[in-house]
C-alpha cells in the first residue's frame, strides 16, 4: 500500500495530512523527540506541537518524560483499528437517523454547485446510482489535473459502473492518452481523443450532465434535467465522429 493511500485511509479517522505524517514518523521512529520531527520532516514547529497534541488525545501517540525530555511513539495499529470501528458505528447510527428524516433527496433538485474534489465525487456517485445496466455514461474533456489528483478514486468508480452494467463513451485530451490507454482495455468503455485543452469537462449521466472544473479550486455544477442530457447527448455524437 503506498504511501498517498495510507494518508486517505487515515483521513477516515480525522487525521490531516500533516497528522498522517507525525503519526507514520512515530510509527516508525519510536521514542522520538518533537524537535527530531520538525527537522526530519521540515514542519512548523507550532503544528508539530498542535498535531502531537491532538494524535496524544486521539490514543495515537504516547508521550514518556525522559530526563525532561519529551519523547513520542505510536501506540500500535490496535488503538487505530478501535478508533476506525467506532467512528464507523457512529456513521452507521447516523445513517440510520437521517433515514428517518424528511429529506428531500437530492434528485429532485434542478441545478446544484458543489464546491471541492468530495463534492465532486459525491455528486458523481449520485447520478451512477441512478443508472442501470445498458445505459451509457458520455465523457467530454477530462483534463489531465482530474488523474493526477482522483486517480485512485476513478478506478474505483468506474469498476462500480462496469459490474452495474453501466457503458462508457469518452472523449478525452490528448494529453491524458496514458490514462486513457488503461481504460481502453476495459469493457463497456471505448475511448477516442481531441485535442481540446480545457480545465471544464462535460459529463453526461441518464438524465443529468456534470460540468466540473479544476483550476484554482475544484467547483461541480450538476443539472438534473433529461432534456439538457439528451442535448448534450446530441453534441457528444457530433463530437464522437470527428475524434480519433
Amino acid at each position: 500500500m503506498d504511501r498517498a493511500k495510507v494518508k486517505e485511509a487515515l483521513a477516515l479517522v480525522g487525521l490531516t495530512p500533516i497528522d498522517s505524517e507525525i503519526y507514520l514518523y512515530a510509527s516508525a521512529n519510536p521514542n522520538c523527540r518533537a524537535g527530531r520531527i520538525i527537522s526530519e520532516l521540515d514542519l512548523n514547529r507550532s503544528k508539530v506541537y498542535d498535531s502531537l497534541n491532538k494524535l496524544s488525545r486521539l490514543g495515537l501517540v504516547s508521550c514518556v518524560m525522559t530526563n525532561y525530555v519529551k519523547r513520542y511513539a505510536s501506540t500500535g495499529p490496535e488503538m487505530l483499528r478501535r478508533i476506525y470501528e467506532s467512528r464507523s458505528q457512529a456513521m452507521g447510527e447516523t445513517i440510520d437517523y437521517l433515514s428517518t428524516l424528511n429529506i428531500a433527496p437530492g434528485e429532485n433538485v434542478g441545478v446544484r454547485m458543489l464546491d471541492g474534489e468530495e463534492g465532486y465525487k459525491s455528486i458523481k456517485d449520485q447520478f451512477l446510482s441512478r443508472m442501470g445496466r445498458g445505459d451509457e455514461l458520455l465523457i467530454m474533456g477530462a483534463p489531465i489535473i482530474v488523474f493526477e489528483r482522483l486517480e485512485h478514486y476513478l478506478l474505483q468508480f468506474h469498476r462500480r459502473r462496469r459490474t452495474m452494467g453501466v457503458d462508457m463513451r469518452a472523449i478525452y485530451d490528448t494529453d491524458v492518452k496514458k490514462y486513457g490507454k488503461i481504460r481502453e482495455k476495459w469493457s463497456r468503455t471505448q475511448v477516442r481523443y481531441l485535442n481540446r485543452g480545457s480545465a471544464a469537462w462535460v459529463e453526461v449521466f441518464k438524465d443529468g450532465i456534470l460540468i466540473p472544473t479544476f483550476a484554482d479550486r475544484a467547483i461541480t455544477i450538476g443539472i438534473s434535467d433529461p432534456s439538457i442530457a439528451a442535448s448534450f447527448r446530441n453534441y457528444f455524437e457530433s463530437l464522437w465522429k470527428g475524434a480519433r
